[in-house]
């Protein structure tokens, strides 16, 4: 017998609602996996995950075939793409699949929208009522991949990737859809913007400011830090050593002076003429750092 539009696939969960929280990428403008970027102490990962699970639970992640999950992130549930650099059609297939027989729904986000939080993925999730689809639109952009779907459009997702089309967009043609006007909603919000994502250092230091990571009087500079997964570039708003040296910590507690610890100390230059920077000392804008312990 036919299946109602919109009806539950067999064996679904009937009313759950799980999530699928998209990792996969080249991150070819940020240079790093932007799921390991820190907001604070926290990745971009640890807060999806947090804000993923106020709504939604199984919770599944999606990265590319060329990808391995997160160092320290191994033993979530996650599913890879069938071909590299295809698109997040691939990545979606692959969670909705997952996730079948076990929901009834999925909420999408990407992993690098670091304020999109529980209560604007409910709004997602109560808007579904009675369609198969329900996306934000926000500056006049309708977002695909912040959205919530019935799994039943599984099929639907499967022939769009063997026709060849890639924009997420396209699953909603034809389809019972609500879209959701936030464009007023967002902007009378208080702290920062929900819809913000990651796609670039630049974007990346705005958010460590807007989360109280960086100082609005600052200049841009970057901070070379080595960590257990590797050096890291670490992009601030600071105005002195000593302010740069404070969010550092506060980002990067492992390198925050502590009991029995020499305090880190930001370096000026290369090689023999490198020299340490006192924490009264100005910062010059784009120039790069070295923080080491003293």
């Amino acid at each position: 017998m036919k299946r109602a539009a919109g009806a539950a696939p067999p064996g679904a969960a009937p009313g759950r609602t799980a999530g699928l929280i998209l990792c996969g990428g080249r991150s070819s403008r940020m240079g790093v996996d932007k799921a390991l970027l820190r907001i604070g102490p926290r990745t971009l990962l640890d807060l999806a995950l947090e804000h993923m699970g106020q709504v939604a639970a199984p919770v599944v992640l999606s990265i590319t075939a060329r990808q391995d999950p997160p160092r320290g992130y191994e033993r979530l549930e996650w599913v890879r793409d069938e071909q590299a650099d295809q698109g997040p059609l691939f990545g979606m297939a692959r969670g909705f699949r997952a996730l079948t027989g076990r929901a009834e729904r999925v909420v999408v986000m990407p992993v690098d929208m670091p304020f999109l939080t529980g209560p604007w993925l409910a709004r997602l999730v109560a808007g579904l009522a009675g369609h198969q689809a329900c996306l934000f639109r926000w500056q006049g952009f309708t977002n695909a991949l912040t959205a919530a779907y019935a799994l039943a459009l599984l099929p639907r997702l499967e022939a769009l990737i063997q026709e060849g089309r890639r924009r997420p967009i396209a699953l909603i043609e034809g389809v019972p859809t609500r879209v959701l006007e936030i464009e007023g909603d967002a902007e009378r919000q208080s702290g920062p913007p929900s819809m913000m994502d990651t796609d670039t250092p630049a974007d990346y230091r705005e958010a460590l400011r807007l989360a109280g990571f960086g100082s609005a009087g600052g200049v841009p500079v970057w901070v070379s830090l080595p960590t257990e997964g590797g050096l890291v570039q670490l992009p601030l708003f600071a105005a002195t050593a000593g302010e740069a040296l404070d969010y550092i910590g506060a980002v990067y507690p492992e390198h925050g002076a502590a009991d029995g610890h020499p305090a880190p100390r930001l370096w000026r230059g290369s090689g023999g003429a490198r020299a340490p920077l006192r924490p009264a000392d100005s910062l010059v804008a784009e120039e790069r750092l070295d923080c080491a312990l003293s």
